[in-house]
């Protein structure tokens, strides 16, 4: 939904460049009753690792998980994150000295 930030370039099918304390947020996620326990990125590291802030927030709580994306690890990654459920807001927060292309993201049970 939407990405701001010290430094990225949105393309179509990606978000490249991604720096500094830069924040992409995805309003209105509907996780439905069943949580979700797994994330997928698909990406690609230009550092050894880069660390990820993921937080969900359900506008009474925020739920937050700090995920290690590895150069070494492949471009597509699966993570255990905190369960999640009902409707809220992701954000994925990544920390300065990032660098980072975000290709894709999914939920998993």
């Amino acid at each position: 939904d939407e990405v701001y930030g010290d430094s990225y370039e949105k393309k179509a099918d990606r978000i490249e460049g991604i720096g500094n304390n830069v924040t992409v947020e995805f309003k209105d996620m509907d996780f439905c009753k069943e949580a979700v326990t797994k994330l997928e990125i698909t990406g690609v590291s230009h550092i050894p690792v880069n660390t990820i802030h993921v937080i969900f927030d359900n506008g009474t709580e925020e739920i937050r998980d700090i995920l290690e994306f590895a150069r070494d690890g492949g471009e597509t990654q699966s993570f255990n994150v905190s369960s999640y459920s009902g409707n809220g807001t992701i954000r994925l927060v990544f920390l300065p000295g990032s660098s980072f292309d975000l290709i894709a993201l999914q939920f998993q049970e």
